[in-house]
């Protein structure tokens, strides 16, 4: 995989998708945070950085951040050309959920790797009768974020 491939793409700027991008972004990565909706978006940016604020008071990070670069759904092809993973944070919708993946198993190259954050269902379950191309770079991402 290019190397320069540093960001992570993160579908879903609601509670899970800003935690994630706060998370990726204080380790100096750029995140491409997606979401249909611009109002979320905006909540989202700035829910990372009160949580960059509330780190900072408590002196549990240090360096850099990396950029939160915000776009609509129609973003997401050029997000995922500059990232090496793609992180789906959308709602618990096993149905919505399974036509994501498929969706990102089209659009993603095959070195890339595709993560559900579903705390309902396993990836198993996500990927259940359906005929990807690389069924084999998808897994299950829920993180454990403190402060």
């Amino acid at each position: 995989m290019d190397q320069t491939r540093r960001a992570v793409t993160i579908l879903g700027a609601g509670t899970q998708g800003t935690r994630l991008a706060y998370m990726w972004t204080s380790r100096g990565r750029p995140v491409y945070l997606i979401d249909k909706d611009e109002k979320q978006l905006e909540r989202a940016k700035r829910g990372v950085e009160t949580l960059r604020s509330q780190a900072q008071s408590s002196s549990t990070t240090s360096g850099e951040c990396g950029e939160v670069i915000t776009s609509s759904t129609d973003g997401l092809p050029e997000a995922a050309s500059k990232s090496w993973m793609l992180l789906e944070c959308l709602p618990e919708s096993l149905k919505l959920k399974r036509t994501i993946v498929k969706e990102l198993d089209e659009l993603a190259d095959a070195e890339m790797i595709i993560a559900s954050n579903s705390s309902s269902y396993t990836i198993e379950e996500i990927l259940e009768d359906q005929t990807l191309k690389q069924p084999d770079r998808f897994t299950s991402l829920h993180c454990c974020m403190t402060l």
